[in-house]
């Protein structure tokens, strides 16, 4: 069994635990955004936000989950989108957002690139995953399988993803 068919069924597990104890864990993933960009929103929605084409990667079907995935990039935006869809030629809406410099777009609680770590803390002390996170080098708010993470780097925020990334 490979690594990503695993972290599918970690995220299934994840899913059905959450409805079976009431809570909802991927509430802040569903509410949180960058800049406009959000879980959900649609490919040409997402287009016109970064504002240019991007390069497109494989559309590949998972036997996972049976959806089929692909990668836009928009290098010069510091954007990276994977999309997901139900067949090949079917919508696609965003799974996760990564982005990096020189992206200036930030999260609701004004968290971007340069942040200091002390300004993701104080913005996300509510839903920081202090289990799933090192101090100096990662922040967790939510968790791996549906939240934000900040990867700092010299005390400063390098990279943040939104979605579920639990491998």
């Amino acid at each position: 069994m490979t690594v990503r068919k695993i972290s599918i069924l970690i995220f299934i597990f994840a899913v059905t635990l959450s409805a079976t104890a009431g809570g909802d864990v991927f509430q802040l993933m569903r509410d949180e955004a960058i800049g406009a960009l959000k879980i959900g929103l649609q490919r040409e929605q997402a287009i016109r936000i970064a504002g240019a084409e991007p390069k497109a990667g494989r559309i590949e079907e998972w036997g996972a989950d049976g959806l089929f995935h692909q990668q836009l990039t928009f290098k010069n935006a510091g954007v990276s989108l994977s999309m997901v869809s139900q067949t090949k030629s079917s919508p696609q809406t965003i799974e996760s957002i990564t982005v990096v410099a020189p992206c200036a777009l930030t999260t609701r609680k004004g968290v971007g690139i340069g942040s200091s770590e002390a300004e993701v803390m104080k913005a996300y002390r509510r839903q920081h995953n202090k289990k799933e996170s090192t101090p100096g080098s990662c922040f967790i708010a939510g968790s791996t399988y549906g939240g934000i993470i900040f990867q700092i780097k010299n005390g400063k925020v390098s990279r943040i993803f939104l979605g579920a990334a639990g491998e």
